[in-house]
Order: structure tokens, then C-alpha cells, then sequence
């Protein structure tokens, strides 16, 4: 039998040697095969992962012998058929008229906690596509233009620790024209879409907004920390008026911490449900969980400001993630211990048996 064969040679290596010795990590690579050959996924790939991590630290993160590991762990992921790739969009265009390197955060962020919502082993795994347009010549906005381009190519991203190899830019954002002797002009503003790209590590743990059955809590992780700032946003579009600065990315690091806790605790099975925070704020994002499942909401916003319509409308970057009741004191000890992101997490409320959303404030 070629397995216990495998086993007992792994059990012999042990004893003559520690486990950072090379004939130890071929003995361990060997069982692997087997497991992997007889369809054993999960044996395989637990130590796969183990000598991955071990050789990485023995060998260094480019040695060849990490490299096939890697592929090795690859083709496992292939052959069990839950490995794929996800793309998501991130674009903050409004908000480039008041303050465009925010806009440009804004981008990559909404792209980054779109994309939290698969299961992407790390940050780093994801590659950015940078589409820009611009009216260029218009007064400003070059300027702007350029503004962006700095903040994100210089600063946020390599901050994050994620590249953008391609984009594409229109830079003839204005037409004018001569109509009955008068002269017309159109101007678009300076705007970046993002279109993020990730490898998947396992399909079958992808998140969505559906809330589940079971009545779980809701907790929205806020990476403003409260700021809820109104300039630029639909709130303040649909009211018709200036409301200050803009929702910004103010840490691109927390963003960092955010996508990591999200993709352990989804790793774990803590979460049932998410749903990033965008456009509309925190009121969209309810609703749109809500209409999702065919659920009511109740739902107490006491712990997040005073200000109502900044807590329902604010397009600060963030999160709604549903975790089961039992479990609200494990999620927040865990954010405690691996992030800066506790203070942020607010339990807000839970799914109702009804159709009706209800809001409270104290």
C-alpha cells in the first residue's frame, strides 16, 4: 500500500531529522501526492499549506522548490473545482469635484471591499486596471488629473501592497459647439474607474447579501471611525447642498486589516451575510440586504453619532456582515486581537420575520 508505505518513510525522516530538514519536507511532499492522487483534497492540501509555509521560511518566498509547491497546491484547487477568479468596480466620480485624490481612493477602496466578499488568499493577490478620464486643457483639471495619478500610483496603492500593471485613459472629456450664434460647451469631470482582479481560493465561500434564516447579528464595520463626512454624496446631490469634505480612505493600513479580517472570519464560518458600503451609504446598504432576502430590518443606529442622516447616508468605505447570535463576542475578540478595526464594529441589529425595515435612534 503506497500510502502507509509513504507514512512510515514521513514517521523515519522524523526521527532522524527535524522538521526544517530537506528529506522531512520531501517525505511530507511525497504523502501529499498520494492524498492528492486518491482524491484526498483536504489531507493534500493542509499539507501542502504546511510545507508551503515551512519552505518559505526555510528556503525564502522565491526559491524553486516554493514555486512548486505552489503549483502543486494550484493544480489541487483545480482538480477539486473551486478555484476561479472575481472582478469587481470601484468609481467615486462625484466626489473628484470637490477633492480628486479622495475620488481616487474612494476607487481603489470600493473596488478592494467589493472584492473582500470572495475568498482571496491575501491582499497582494489582487491587480488593479486603472481607467482614467479627463477634459484635458479645461482649466484645473489637469492639475486634478495629475493629483490623483500621484496619490494613487505613488502612495495609496503601494501602501496597500497592490499593483496596477494595465489601464487606459480618454483624456478628450469636452465637446463645445456653435448653435444660433451662441457658443456651447460640455465638460466631464476628471474621473478613475478601477476594475479589480483576484485569484479565487475556494468558490464555494463567496458572500453575498442574502441574510440568512436564522435571525443572526448585524454589524457594520465603519473604516471612517465615525467621520461620516456628506460632501460629494447622493444625500447631498438629492438635497441640493454643499455638506463639507467628502468621504475619504484615511488609512489605506485599516483597509489593509479590513480585507484581511474579512477573509478570516469568512474563513472560519463567521460570516453568514455581506454587503460593502458605497453609494448611498449605510441606508442602501440595508435596504439592499433586505430586498435581497425578502426580510425586514430592525435596526438601532444609538452607537454611531448623533447625526442621523450622516449615519444613514455617508459613502465612508465599510462593511454590513451578518454573524451568527452566539457569535458576536468571538468576531469582536477577534478584531481586538488581529486589527486596529474594534472600536469601528457596531452590532446594529438583526433580520426580522416581518417585511418591514425599522430604524431607531435614542
Amino acid at each position: 500500500d503506497a500510502e502507509a508505505l509513504l507514512l512510515e518513510a514521513l514517521e523515519m525522516q522524523r526521527r532522524l531529522y527535524d522538521e526544517a530538514h530537506p528529506d522531512v519536507a520531501t517525505a511530507l511532499s511525497n504523502v501529499a501526492y498520494i492524498y492528492h492522487v486518491q482524491g484526498d483534497y483536504d489531507a493534500a492540501e493542509a499539507i501542502y499549506e504546511e510545507l508551503i509555509s515551512l519552505q518559505k521560511t526555510v528556503l525564502g518566498e522565491r526559491h524553486p522548490e516554493v514555486a512548486t509547491l505552489l503549483h502543486n497546491l494550484a493544480f489541487l484547487y483545480f482538480e477539486r473545482g473551486d478555484i476561479g477568479e472575481a472582478m469587481a468596480l470601484g468609481e467615486r466620480t462625484p466626489v473628484a469635484l470637490i477633492d480628486g485624490p479622495a475620488s481616487a481612493r474612494l476607487s481603489v477602496g470600493e473596488a478592494v471591499t467589493n472584492l473582500a466578499a470572495a475568498r482571496v488568499r491575501q491582499i497582494s493577490d489582487i491587480v488593479l486596471s486603472a481607467n482614467w478620464m479627463c477634459p484635458a486643457g479645461f482649466e484645473g483639471e489637469d492639475a486634478r488629473l495629475y493629483s490623483m495619478v500621484e496619490t494613487v500610483g505613488v502612495d495609496f496603492c503601494p501602501r496597500l501592497g497592490v499593483n496596477i500593471p494595465v489601464g487606459k485613459d480618454s483624456m478628450s472629456m469636452q465637446s463645445s459647439w456653435e448653435s444660433d450664434g451662441a457658443q456651447w460647451q460640455t465638460v466631464a469631470p476628471v474621473s478613475l474607474v478601477i476594475t479589480a482582479f483576484a485569484p479565487v481560493v475556494d468558490v464555494t465561500r463567496s458572500l453575498t447579501p442574502q441574510l440568512s434564516e436564522q435571525n443572526g447579528e448585524l454589524i457594520v464595520i465603519d473604516l471612517s471611525d465615525g467621520k461620516n463626512r456628506l460632501g460629494g454624496s447622493v444625500f447631498a446631490q438629492a438635497t441640493s447642498r454643499e455638506l463639507g469634505d467628502p468621504a475619504d480612505c484615511d488609512s489605506p493600513e485599516r483597509l489593509c486589516e479590513f480585507f484581511t479580517a474579512i477573509q478570516m472570519l469568512n474563513e472560519n464560518g463567521y460570516i453568514r451575510a455581506y454587503h460593502d458600503r458605497s453609494d448611498g451609504g449605510l441606508m442602501v446598504t440595508l435596504l439592499e440586504m433586505a430586498f435581497a432576502s425578502r426580510r425586514g430590518l430592525e435596526i438601532d443606529l444609538s452607537k454611531l453619532g448623533d447625526d442621523v442622516n450622516a449615519i444613514l447616508f455617508a459613502e465612508e468605505l465599510g462593511a454590513v456582515i451578518e454573524v451568527p447570535r452566539g457569535a458576536v463576542d468571538e468576531v469582536m475578540d477577534f478584531l481586538r486581537g488581529t486589527s486596529s478595526l474594534a472600536p469601528m464594529a457596531h452590532c446594529i441589529g438583526r433580520a426580522s420575520d416581518d417585511v418591514d425595515v425599522k430604524f431607531s435612534h435614542a
